[in-house]
């Protein structure tokens, strides 16, 4: 549904306006918010188009309650057409001395940068990152069971060995797999796991001249030996911030609100969702298991390295202000890869 200019501004006012009180906004407190040269000066016509946003979903009135406030529909609007995003220059200053101190482990600089935006706003940040990224393959052997059955075992640089069996047949014979292992071993050994596939297809040329049925051999080794499963580390960033929100005054909402931040696999969900995505995304909090907050995360990759920031808030939170401040980062990170 288009909406006139007029409601534009009008919904922007609610959502901001909200943002700032916590509190439902009624007619007049939009009138005392808005600017002498704006059109919107009647009350009546503030009813007006109150009403017809209510009815379109973009705002609702909660019960007992005169004023409004924006519904999921309302917040996805706004984020989508109606933000203009500005880092302010103090917390841009703040985090480019942390992306600057060359000093820092990667996961030092996003656990400070993380700590600037959950103090300024009060919200709760998450970091996950893929474990794998860090972890390099030492070694392969092959073992022949009998003459029917070979194992595969794969040693990594945190110490796992991983053994597969592998069925020998006329379309997989030991030869051909002693050849695939040798050249594995050749140019595989001190990759990243997660980098594995990709450069076993780099090297497919080499081994379709010395392997017969190279195609299913390397299906087996992509489909079942170096299909590593996204291993997430996560760590929670100003965990009792977001309780400053009056949204989780109430008792039951603050446990409830701490058992969701506390979940590791809502976040492991959320990377897995959008792990091939370099878009700040916005998900509501209905989607993930709780309905008071909203989440926005983004995904960063630093020399390699797979972070995503995910900042964690009711739903009316600044989102301009984090988007921008998200947006910041990944200038930051893009400037640091290309020095």
């Amino acid at each position: 549904m288009n909406l006139s200019d007029r409601q534009k501004y009008l919904l922007k006012l609610i959502i901001e306006v909200y943002i700032n009180q916590a509190k439902p906004i009624g007619s007049k407190t939009l009138l005392n918010n808005m600017q002498k040269s704006e059109f919107l000066r009647s009350s009546a016509t503030i009813r007006n188009e109150l009403a017809f946003l209510e009815k379109a979903g973009y705002i609702e009135k909660p019960h007992n309650s005169g004023g409004r406030i924006p519904t999921n529909k309302g917040y996805e609007y706004y984020t989508n057409n109606l933000l203009k995003v500005d880092i302010d220059n103090n917390i841009k200053l703040k985090l480019q001395k942390i992306f600057n101190d060359r000093s820092l482990a990667i996961e030092d600089i996003f656990a400070q940068a993380a700590n600037v935006i959950t103090e300024v706003l009060d919200l709760t940040s998450i970091i996950s990152n893929d474990a794998n990224s860090a972890i390099i393959l030492k070694k392969i052997d092959l073992v022949a069971i009998n003459k029917h059955v070979a194992m595969v075992i794969v040693v990594d640089s945190s110490g796992n060995v991983l053994n597969k069996m592998i069925n020998l047949n006329q379309k997989i014979i030991l030869q051909d797999l002693e050849i695939c292992i040798k050249i594995f071993n050749d140019r595989l050994v001190d990759s990243k796991l997660n980098e594995l596939i990709a450069k076993m297809k780099a090297i497919m040329p080499i081994i379709k001249h010395q392997v017969q049925n190279y195609e299913l051999l390397m299906q087996t080794f992509t489909n079942s030996i170096f299909n590593f499963k996204q291993q997430n580390n996560i760590s929670i960033h100003g965990r009792n911030n977001i309780l400053a929100n009056p949204e989780f005054k109430d008792h039951d909402k603050m446990i409830e609100l701490l058992k969701f931040l506390e979940n590791t696999s809502i976040w492991k969900q959320i990377a897995a969702q959008s792990v091939n995505s370099d878009k700040i995304k916005i998900i509501n909090g209905s989607e993930v298991g709780n309905d008071n907050v909203s989440v926005i995360s983004n995904n960063y990759n630093m020399h390699g390295k797979k972070i995503q920031l995910s900042i964690v808030g009711p739903k009316r939170m600044e989102y301009k202000k984090i988007i921008s401040f998200l947006d910041y980062i990944s200038k930051e990170v893009k400037d640091i890869n290309n020095s």
